[in-house]
């Protein structure tokens, strides 16, 4: 699997500009990566999403911090309560 990714993060991208003059970027040689909104970035998003929330899980991040990850397809939100404890239950 991650050797489709990777043959398909150095395939060359073929554009045409305004006046239809083909131009082909990126290839092997590319070390940019993935274009914001591409149609890899949600692929690898997810895959690393995973790997994230395992860990948040497994050590109990979001409990220590009272924190809640809040992932929605290739997004994701952290929300944390940051009043200091003595703060935290009471009312505004």
């Amino acid at each position: 699997m991650l050797r489709l990714i990777k043959l398909w993060l150095k395939a060359p991208i073929e554009e045409r500009d305004g006046d239809g003059k083909r131009h082909v970027s990126g290839g092997k040689s590319s070390t940019c990566g993935t274009p914001q909104g591409g149609v890899a970035s949600p692929l690898l998003s997810v895959i690393y999403m995973n790997r994230f929330l395992k860990h948040w899980r497994l050590t109990g991040r979001g409990e220590a911090n009272r924190a809640y990850v809040i992932s929605y397809a290739d997004d994701f939100s952290l929300a944390a309560d940051m009043r200091p404890r003595r703060w935290r239950g009471r009312g505004r």
